[in-house]
């Protein structure tokens, strides 16, 4: 398949899409790749000049959410001294 199909069938799959978070994340992708003039840089000038985040936005709010569990006391927390005895146990150490 050459470079001009792939773009077409990549349209095809936009326009059919309705899943919105997947729109949202093909929408991320393309402005990673934008530049300040909105044209699209090529992939070494993406890593030359943009701050690639690999962690998913979803890793993110499941952290914070974690976060605000642990801050509103909604679930169990253990001193440090805590988990070295857990695991001094567990694994005969």
């Amino acid at each position: 398949m050459n470079i001009h199909q792939i773009k077409l069938q990549l349209i095809q799959s936009v326009l059919d899409c309705n899943d919105i978070e997947i729109l949202n994340k093909i929408e991320h992708i393309l402005k990673d790749t934008m530049d300040d003039n909105n044209q699209v840089m090529e992939p070494n000038e993406v890593y030359e000049t943009k701050e690639i985040d690999i962690v998913p936005e979803l890793h993110y709010r499941k952290l914070d959410e974690d976060h605000r569990k642990h801050l509103a006391g909604e679930t169990e927390s253990y001193t440090w001294e805590e988990v070295e005895q857990r695991l001094s146990k567990k694994y005969d150490l």
